[in-house]
């Protein structure tokens, strides 16, 4: 795609972004940035969800699967941002059919939401019917869940369990989901964990080295 560079390595998506749902002139549609993000990327990232249909509807528009320089399409941002009503925008279009695309990382959208601790955009991933790459592992062998018992995000935790996230699976070193929580003295993350049906055997769960979540914690120091 051409690109049409602001000064700042971005392209007209820029405009988009910034504008959200008002009118603005399109040079070329399929314009990307630097970093190969196009205006569906910015507006997404931006949650802009007006812009987003818009540009989806249009025929001028076909760079709706486009991926950036790291592999993430527009629903990626939509993620990583929180934006629930974008990532449903972009779920409902049948022209984006990248829904379970994995970045260069193995990551999925709903990876980019969880390690964000976005509740409502994993909400609206697993609740769309065409989104179906749930339990993915990236490079490491992380699922979604591992990524938010990580950053400690408790609600995030409990919605992906409620979907059906195991909590048994394990990482290349062993470690389920409440290794994590424990290791970083995540508590209310370790709690969400222990107190969900899918949890309640993970506190027995030992890693390659014999570890529980509580040997991580304490070896961490973390004593609530």
């Amino acid at each position: 795609a051409q690109r049409q560079p602001d000064g700042q390595g971005e392209a007209l998506p820029r405009v988009c972004r910034a504008s959200g749902p008002s009118p603005c002139v399109v040079v070329d549609a399929n314009a990307v940035d630097d970093y190969s993000r196009t205006a569906l990327h910015h507006a997404a990232l931006g949650g802009h969800v007006a812009t987003c249909r818009a540009l989806l509807g249009s025929s001028q528009f076909s760079a709706q699967d486009e991926r950036t320089t790291q592999g993430r399409t527009a629903l990626h941002a939509a993620a990583e941002g929180g934006h629930a009503d974008a990532c449903r925008a972009m779920l409902d279009c049948t022209r984006f059919t990248a829904a379970g695309v994995a970045d260069c990382f193995g990551q999925t959208a709903l990876h980019r939401a969880a390690l964000c601790g976005h509740e409502g955009a994993c909400q609206a991933l697993l609740g769309h019917p065409r989104f179906l790459n749930v339990d993915a592992v990236d490079i490491d062998g992380w699922t979604a869940l591992h990524w938010a018992a990580s950053g400690g995000h408790a609600a995030a935790c409990r919605e992906l369990l409620s979907r059906g996230l195991p909590a048994s699976a394990r990482t290349g070193r062993g470690w389920t989901a409440l290794h994590y929580a424990a290791a970083h003295g995540h508590a209310a993350a370790c709690r969400a964990l222990l107190e969900h049906p899918q949890g309640l055997g993970s506190a027995e769960v030992e890693d390659w080295m014999g570890r529980t979540a509580l040997h991580c914690a304490r070896e961490a120091g973390h004593t609530e």
